[in-house]
């Protein structure tokens, strides 16, 4: 494209334009320094008040030469045409469709680096550097790169991921395993999760998988009530979506019973009885990325059961009158209370 061309003005007629910043206005770009707002007659295409008028000239939206400016009237010659203003930069232009000779921003369009605004400036796609939000094409600066989100809570990052989130690019903000200072010390189980925190559950009674949830939904928990032998034996899997609150309570209610908390949820499990009833014996329970906890009360209702923690808090607590507590293997826990908590 040949040099744009600067303005001209008229020996007979002094144009002066008033200072101006550059501002959008239905989409056209007003305002710009007077170099770009006189031309050979303000407000005229051949000529302002008071101007000579030149016929020859060509109006705003002509077709003209680009190393010939002075062919218009306004004194610009930009894309092709004969443009209102100076119209200067990769983030506009002067032949937009129905626009002719108007000077427009292309908003939306990419640029060296980024995109165009409507302040036809071009500003950072995520992932680009940036000190402050108002600098990004998202609006979120974090861990100074333009982020998809504010990435502000606590185990999040958006820029130098590391680990199974190492495929993550910049400006995407994904989970930080190492704990930022906004979980107090206790450790990160997932984006936005300190230990202890569960992914809220978004069930409700309404959607309540009465199959699984034998004692119904309580708001968004899933109660599974297991009484004398009647989850013995058995697979147990909590829903997704749901708090999962498992009830054995009785002789033999969930003995042998294989119990999965799957989700990123809250899991506990109750295990009570008043005599030699062995609720939870035997039993496996199986925490994920939620938090895990199982109680046990009475009279050996926990006798040689297994709780296989997951990442998350994991918790056991017995009030036992006689017998022994589960076996508790913590692994990769960030909360645990031990191999034999209860005995």
């Amino acid at each position: 494209m040949a040099p744009r061309g600067g303005p001209r003005v008229w020996a007979l007629v002094g144009v002066f334009a008033a200072s101006a910043c550059t501002a959008v206005a239905n989409g056209r770009l007003d305002g710009l320094p007077s170099e770009g707002s006189g031309g050979r007659g303000a407000g005229n295409p051949n000529g302002g008040e008071g101007a000579i008028a030149r016929p020859d000239l060509k109006p705003v939206g002509t077709g003209c030469d680009e190393s010939n400016p002075d062919e218009c009237a306004s004194g610009f010659c930009v894309d092709g045409v004969c443009c209102d203003q100076k119209c200067d930069g990769e983030c506009v232009a002067c032949d937009v469709f129905n626009q002719n000779g108007v000077c427009q921003a292309l908003v939306g369009n990419t640029c060296n680096g980024g995109v165009c605004n409507a302040d036809a400036e071009c500003v950072p796609l995520e992932g680009g550097m940036c000190t402050d939000p108002g600098g990004c094409n998202s609006n979120f600066c974090a861990d100074s790169v333009c982020c998809n989100e504010a990435c502000d809570g606590p185990c999040e990052s958006c820029a130098d991921h590391t680990g199974d989130q190492a495929t993550i690019p910049d400006g995407i903000c994904a989970y930080a395993p190492t704990d930022d200072g906004l979980c107090g010390g206790a450790g990160c189980v997932g984006k936005g999760r300190c230990c202890g925190d569960e992914v809220p559950p978004t069930g409700n009674a309404n959607n309540c998988p009465t199959a699984v949830c034998t004692g119904g939904c309580n708001g968004s928990t899933c109660v599974i009530a297991c009484g004398a032998d009647e989850c013995k034996s058995t697979n147990i899997t909590c829903p997704v979506g749901f708090d999962c609150l498992i009830q054995c309570d009785g002789h033999h209610a969930c003995q042998g019973t294989a119990i999965d908390c799957p989700a990123d949820h809250d899991c506990s499990l109750v295990c009570t009885n008043a005599a030699d009833n062995h609720a939870c014996e035997e039993v496996t329970f199986t925490c994920s990325n939620g938090p895990c906890s199982m109680s046990c009360s009475g009279n050996e209702p926990c006798k040689n059961a297994d709780v296989l923690c997951g990442v998350n808090a994991c918790d056991v607590a017995c009030n036992l009158s006689a017998g022994n507590g589960p076996k508790v293997e913590c692994g990769n826990a960030c909360d645990c209370p031990g191999a034999s908590p209860c005995n």
